[in-house]
């Protein structure tokens, strides 16, 4: 009995369940964490970058519109260690950092091409300075969505 999983959002520019003990918690308790929006709505997947990007309707948009400048140099970072390493993209950085954190990333996929890129993700391993460089960068961004509603205000 009990209770076997948990689902939290858990993102690198969503970090409070690791940053408020929830993480280690379950992880002491035997309970395994699911992280939903490990890709924060797209925005770690660079998609909104692209000039005629089309952003989701509703509150959403606002606030994706509102973190793409800042989330670039993170995107760059993240760029940057996928290229570092073999050639990952954006997402499946995204998507190792999390499972690196000790949680199982659930990403959402559009298409065939979006879910193959998130299976990919499986056989990426970040090295522990990887996964600072990464933390490091998205606390600078200054970006923090929850359910996609921004903390930044």
């Amino acid at each position: 009995g009990g209770c076997l999983c948990m689902q939290i959002q858990l993102s690198l520019v969503y970090r409070e369940p690791l940053r408020n003990g929830l993480v280690r918690a379950c992880e002491e308790l035997g309970v395994k964490v699911i992280a939903y929006s490990p890709l924060a709505h797209g925005l770690l997947t660079g998609r909104y970058e692209e000039d005629g990007a089309k952003f989701p309707d509703g509150p959403r948009e606002k606030i994706l519109r509102d973190s793409v400048d800042k989330a670039r140099p993170l995107l760059e970072k993240m760029r940057e260690i996928g290229k570092e390493k073999g050639g990952w993209t954006p997402s499946q950085v995204a998507l190792a950092w999390c499972t690196a954190q000790g949680v199982i990333p659930i990403p959402g996929a559009r298409n065939v091409r979006q879910a193959k890129d998130n299976l990919g993700a499986v056989d990426l391993r970040l090295s522990s300075e990887e996964v600072e460089r990464l933390s490091e960068s998205a606390e600078a961004s200054g970006v923090s969505m929850n359910e996609g509603f921004s903390l930044n205000d």
